[in-house]
């Protein structure tokens, strides 16, 4: 079995995720739900927490993948949250 795990930017991976996953059921990710993952998220980034989305994709047995293999129609796990304070230089 090969798997593809993501993250990056919350904006940057719903914008790939075709799936969402809830209580071990994965299920299509609605355009409305995607938007109150963003809310959600921005009320977490209004609290300077940083916001990292995560997300995964089986992948077919194959010897060559692509960016767009591993990298499309993902199944949106959720986001984490932290405090990143300022550093000193900044």
């Amino acid at each position: 079995r090969r798997i593809s795990f993501i993250k990056g930017s919350i904006e940057s991976i719903l914008e790939v995720s075709a799936f969402r996953i809830t209580h071990s059921q994965v299920e299509p990710f609605t355009e409305i739900e995607k938007s109150h993952f963003l809310e959600i998220a921005k009320v977490h980034a209004a609290q300077a927490q940083r916001i990292i989305a995560l997300a995964y994709k089986d992948l077919p047995a194959k010897d060559h993948y692509t960016t767009e293999d591993a990298e499309s129609d993902v199944v949106f796990a959720g986001f984490v949250t932290m405090v990143d304070p300022p550093h000193e230089q900044v």
